[in-house]
């Protein structure tokens, strides 16, 4: 696990404080080495951070998990301190943007992800990824690199290999060196990665990697952005997932075809959506109910405003809408917070507790979009925030991800009161 303080035995990063990378201070810093010149240890899961064996590559990796973790303990006592509302976008931008290198002139080849208990992806340099499921992804030697990341966080934090292409080799198989560990406080598993080398044991070419080896440069997202919208052509390789539950090399975009697709060969979507309908609703959690209350997530289809979905806690937490069949899905309407009012405290409750900011939506076609929440209230007129998609979607689910949330002045709980697909 994160804990509080520096490294003992790996050497300390630097932040390099022009673009957030970071590499190890020494005066003779060794050349890019073979894989296994370059640590001992090379089966997934070897060692904690106690028993890091010291060499290069893994001195590299937790010096830059002692970065970010100063970051993150700073940004949250500032949080607790009242200097910063944004703790959780904070540290999402923090770590979304962090490079670290092998070598001080060498490139920003090393970067970090965050993966939630389920396999959620929630933080990635490229945003494709962002909101993703990777609980089943594989890197090119079949193994489920998620899953082994999260059972490492989940036993105190270590070392692990995975292997993908690099551009210009997209098929070959080439070393990359993990460290995870779970940071406790926002339940995030962490992960740093750098490039190492092919399966041969030979390095790989420094040179090659400006963006992250082996993935794509991202592509802007309005709305929800299937890949296949993509104007591109030209084969790409997938590295940490780009939206994918399964890591494969994929093959090019077909080109346009020029005659006319007859419709019986064309799924046509109808020209009226039949009103979706979502029968099942689960969560990450649900606040104890009182006497008079209670807090289940169904309460979200109920049509009442005075009734609420409660959660403890502020961000991290889910909510999701499941169907039998798949739906059509133009948007949602969310009435954010608890509008209901306390004859008791003779208040209304939609300040008195939490409300989502800043949410991921996922649907099961693998598409994803973020949305930012007003904070806004009208005792006795409740004011529902319209979420139209761009395109319709089809999907057996909409599940709704809080990133960060308006804190309520008087409880640290988080409400929405409904969820309406149309």
């Amino acid at each position: 696990m994160f804990q509080n303080g520096g490294l003992s035995d790996g050497q300390p990063g630097r932040r390099n404080s022009d673009n957030g990378s970071l590499s190890v201070e020494s005066d003779n810093v060794p050349s890019l080495q073979p894989a296994d010149d370059m640590y001992e240890n090379s089966g997934s899961g070897s060692g904690g951070r106690g028993n890091a064996t010291g060499t290069f590559a893994d001195d590299v990796l937790m010096g830059a998990f002692a970065s970010v973790l100063d970051y993150l303990e700073t940004n949250r006592q500032n949080y607790l301190d009242g200097q910063n509302e944004e703790e959780i976008e904070a540290a999402m931008d923090f770590i979304r943007d962090f490079r670290f290198r092998l070598t001080p002139d060498g490139p920003d080849e090393g970067y970090l992800w965050v993966d939630m208990a389920d396999g959620l992806c929630l933080v990635h340099y490229n945003p494709m990824n962002e909101g993703s499921m990777r609980w089943d992804a594989q890197d090119m030697e079949g193994t489920r690199y998620i899953q082994n990341c999260i059972r490492i966080g989940d036993s105190g934090g270590g070392f692990s290999d995975i292997y993908f292409g690099i551009p210009g080799d997209e098929n070959g198989s080439y070393l990359r060196r993990v460290y995870t560990e779970k940071y406790e406080p926002y339940g995030w598993y962490i992960s740093a990665i750098v490039i190492v080398g092919d399966a041969t044991g030979a390095p790989a070419a420094p040179g090659n990697s400006a963006t992250p080896p082996g993935v794509a440069e991202p592509s802007p997202m309005p709305g929800i952005t299937a890949p296949a919208d993509e104007p591109a052509n030209e084969p790409v390789a997938v590295t940490e997932a780009i939206g994918e539950s399964e890591e494969r090399p994929i093959e090019p975009y077909p080109e346009p075809i020029e005659e006319e697709a007859s419709e019986e060969s064309m799924e046509q979507p109808p020209e009226r959506y039949p009103a979706p309908v979502f029968t099942t609703v689960t969560a990450s959690g649900t606040l104890t109910p009182s006497e008079s209350k209670n807090y289940n997530p169904r309460n979200v289809l109920d049509g009442r405003t005075d009734t609420t979905w409660a959660v403890s806690g502020r961000d991290g937490h889910w909510i999701e809408l499941r169907a039998d069949t798949e739906q059509y899905v133009s948007g949602i309407r969310i009435l954010n917070g608890y509008t209901g009012f306390n004859d008791n405290l003779g208040i209304w409750l939609y300040h008195a507790n939490n409300r989502p900011q800043n949410i991921t939506i996922m649907f099961s076609d693998d598409t994803h979009l973020r949305a930012a929440l007003d904070d806004v209230f009208d005792a006795g007129n409740p004011i529902y925030q319209d979420i139209r998609f761009d395109t319709p979607v089809k999907t057996t689910f909409i599940s709704i991800y809080i990133l960060s949330v308006y804190p309520g002045n008087r409880w640290n709980d988080t409400c929405i009161s409904l969820i309406e697909a149309y």
